[in-house]
């Protein structure tokens, strides 16, 4: 299984990333830092904006989900794994992504909980988010986490239909600022010692091909 982190790209190319492994059998890790957009998904059919922002473009997903956002300073994980193959079902497969996120938060000393909701809190709000599809046993779209992204512009959604949320980040709750790419690092690190994987080729790149990884291997 391989893993690769990316800068810049906008939402819909990295979901194109996604599938396009999935079609060519190559489960990968993605992660990415976003331009920014406000995503909607299949149980948001009147997208819960508040105020329209032109630096933020509105994509309407096929995710499941709410309303949400991804901007820099926000880690966005889109995991392509066949959860056939895996003997995993989806409910064990969202657990596995919360268990490695509170693992990887652990790692810089902040500790998370869970609500009903899908996503991880905070005692000062909400850090990290999970939105996902299936398709013929393939998993799309993923988890975001807050790293040291501009957590203020939430006001501008009611994030996952919520009015009253409070949101928080790895840096407005520690003081330290760190890359994106370090964070997905450790999550990857915790993954693969999680459920025991193998792992590849780690590449960190701006570059959107799919080539620039290398093999992958089960």
């Amino acid at each position: 299984m391989r893993f690769q982190f990316q800068t810049g790209l906008c939402y819909l190319n990295a979901h194109e990333l996604q599938t396009k492994a999935a079609e060519k059998n190559l489960e990968t890790l993605f992660g990415f830092e976003l331009q920014r957009c406000i995503t909607t998904g299949k149980r948001d059919p009147v997208p819960s904006i508040v105020k329209l922002d032109p630096r933020y473009e509105v994509v309407k997903t096929d995710r499941g989900g709410l309303t949400t956002m991804h901007h820099p300073g926000q880690l966005v994980i889109f995991p392509a794994i066949n959860l056939r193959f895996r003997n995993l079902h989806v409910r064990d497969y969202v657990e596995l992504l919360l268990t490695v996120t509170q693992k990887t938060l652990r790692h810089f000393d902040v500790q998370t909980a869970r609500t009903d909701s899908p996503g991880l809190w905070t005692f000062s709000g909400k850090l990290a988010f999970v939105g996902i599809r299936i398709v013929n046993g393939w998993t799309q779209h993923g988890l975001a986490i807050n790293v040291s992204n501009a957590i203020e512009d939430f006001s501008l959604i009611n994030s996952c239909g919520l009015t009253s949320q409070r949101y928080a980040s790895i840096q407005s709750l520690t003081g330290h600022e760190l890359s994106c790419a370090r964070v997905f690092n450790v999550w990857c690190d915790e993954f693969f010692l999680t459920t025991g994987f193998k792992s590849s080729i780690n590449t960190v790149s701006n570059d959107s091909s799919l080539g620039a990884v290398g093999s992958a291997f089960p």
